[in-house]
Parts: structure tokens; C-alpha cells; sequence
């Protein structure tokens, strides 16, 4: 079954096809992420006498199929078949690599999946409150947001401004403004702002930020 129909000239012929193709399936489950088809060709193309072969391989597997952005992978990865609009949202960020807002991210959501004008429109809303349900994602501004695993820190600005003087002792506010921009898509005068709260920063003889 998880072939689609193949003739060979002999058994021995389907025999191998059929080694190649658990073969492939049990490398790509290894890999784990979806790969240019060239790069699948090549992997297999070891096992076989023909890139022919091989291409032939990937086309039958009912198992190996096309995701999103042309890649292949195993039907029930994420990244092949999405399921969701956090899925879709996570495809979107590896995609673009840089953080997105949420109405930006509905309409490439639409852009890359919705494959027929019939298509309920992906509604902004609906991302944003997906986005604030899943780990995977993380506030970073105004309507912002980022991969947790790219490293932005979550919280409010003073939080992450408390975190980042508990780390590394008193700081400069150029320090802090530099520090704080590497984790969150805020304005330099928005951390300056932040700073100015005497209840939980203060300023030291040197001129550096430490906490109260």
C-alpha cells in the first residue's frame, strides 16, 4: 500500500525497487527534515545504478511527497503536510526567517496554502490567538512575534531589562539598548522609557543600570 502501481521486468527487479524504497524512507525519517530533490537523488543514487532509478524511486513512494516550498519528505511530517494554522505559521517564520506580524502571517499563510479561491481566507485573529496557544512562538514587539528557537527572549521590555543586569552586573544604557535590541523588536527611546522606572533601576556612580 504504500507503493503507487510499478512494473519491473522480473521479481528481482520489484524486489529492489522495494529495498530501495524502505531504504529511503528509513533515511529520510533519520534527516527528519525535507530535502531538495536532487539531494534525495544522490542519496539513494548510491544503492542504485541510475539517477533514472532513482528519481523513479521518490515518484512511486506514496510515503514521499512534496511539501509547501518544493522540498520532499515523509507525508505525516509537519513540514510536508501542515496541519493547522500553527503549522502553517511555523513553515511560514523558516520561510521567511525573520519575526512577522500576525496579519503579515495570515496572508502568507494564504499566499503558500490556500490552494483554491474557495478557501476560507485565513482570518488575522485566528493566527494571533494560535500564536499566543504554541511554545514555538514568541511575543517580540507590537503584534510581533519570532521563533522561540531562534533565542528572543519572552516578557516585557523591563523584564528582559532586569533579566540582562541579573546576567551580567550593572550595564550602560548604550549596553542595555544594544542587549535588549538583539532579543526584541523594540525602539531605542521604548527601552530609555523602561529605564526610567527609579522603583526597580538605578544608576550607579559610573553611570551604569543595576537593580534597586
Amino acid at each position: 500500500g504504500g507503493v503507487y502501481g510499478r512494473y519491473g521486468l522480473n521479481k528481482d527487479a520489484l524486489g529492489s525497487c522495494d529495498d530501495l524504497l524502505i531504504s529511503l524512507h528509513n533515511k529520510l525519517a533519520k534527516i527528519g527534515t525535507p530535502m531538495d530533490i536532487n539531494n534525495i537523488v544522490s542519496m539513494i543514487g548510491e544503492e542504485t545504478d541510475s539517477a533514472e532509478n532513482a528519481s523513479y524511486i521518490v515518484t512511486i513512494s506514496k510515503r514521499v511527497q512534496k511539501g509547501p516550498f518544493g522540498e520532499f519528505g515523509l507525508k505525516e511530517w509537519p513540514s510536508i503536510k501542515p496541519r493547522g494554522v500553527r503549522d502553517k505559521a511555523y513553515l511560514v517564520f523558516e520561510k521567511e526567517q525573520k519575526p512577522l506580524h500576525f496579519r503579515e502571517i495570515s496572508i502568507l499563510i494564504d499566499k503558500h496554502f490556500k490552494k483554491t479561491k474557495l478557501m476560507k481566507a485565513t482570518h488575522p485573529q485566528t493566527v494571533h490567538n494560535e500564536l499566543i496557544k504554541d511554545p514555538r512562538f514568541v511575543l517580540v514587539g507590537r503584534g510581533l512575534y519570532a521563533l522561540s528557537e531562534w533565542g528572543y527572549s519572552t516578557g516585557v521590555v523591563k523584564d528582559v531589562i532586569k533579566e540582562l543586569i541579573k546576567k551580567n552586573g550593572p550595564l550602560t544604557r548604550d549596553d542595555i539598548i544594544d542587549r535588549v535590541r538583539n532579543e526584541r523588536y523594540v525602539k531605542d527611546n521604548t527601552i530609555v522609557v523602561n529605564l526610567q522606572d527609579s522603583t526597580i533601576f538605578k544608576r550607579d556612580r559610573d553611570g551604569r543600570y543595576k537593580l534597586v
